[in-house]
């Protein structure tokens, strides 16, 4: 799937070079450089289910960071063409890490930043986005981890809900309740 809608709004502050700060900027064009991206982004998908909440926060911040640099509106930057190409690669295994978190390989506990992080890839490319998550959630457990089931409409609804929401807030809400489903 090529990723390539665009949305308005302003560059990541990461990747701006701050005044003052001329290395700040090369190091994070050297870190969004697709060298390192097509590195980061399978460990990244490893490191995420470990259950550390730190570690967990930090790789979420990552994915915002990946696509807002992919997609900064008006201004364009060095790095969003290699961000472009990363998630091209592996914006389903990215989208899969949280919808799958979601489902319970992720504690429930971060929830709410895993619904931030769905946001802001909708946000960004919500078309692509949305294909991504279809194909998560026919992908996705049957069954909890502590073993109640989870039924194909659950998973019908929450897509149908997220195609159809237009508000952060109420999108984690939806986020919650099916997070609810497989961590009851």
């Amino acid at each position: 799937m090529d990723v390539t809608c665009a949305i308005q709004g302003s560059c990541n502050p990461a990747i701006e070079e701050p005044p003052n700060n001329p290395a700040g900027r090369k190091c994070a064009k050297l870190f969004f450089s697709l060298p390192y991206l097509q590195n980061i982004i399978p460990l990244s998908v490893a490191a995420a289910k470990i259950g550390h909440r730190e570690a967990s926060l930090s790789i979420l911040k990552f994915y915002k960071d990946l696509v807002t640099t992919a997609f900064p509106g008006a201004k364009m930057i060095d790095a969003q063409s290699d961000a472009l190409t990363a998630l091209n690669t592996n914006g389903q295994t990215i989208i899969d890490v949280l919808v799958f978190g979601l489902a319970g390989e992720i504690p429930s506990r971060l929830s709410i930043e895993l619904a931030d992080c769905l946001w802001a890839f909708l946000e960004s490319c919500r078309n692509e986005t949305l294909q991504w998550i279809r194909s998560s959630l026919e992908r996705a457990p049957d069954h909890s981890p502590s073993g109640l089931a989870v039924r194909a409409d659950t998973k019908q609804k929450f897509y149908s809900d997220t195609e159809k929401c237009e508000d952060k807030e109420h999108f984690k809400s939806i986020c919650r309740s099916l997070a609810g489903k497989y961590h009851a």
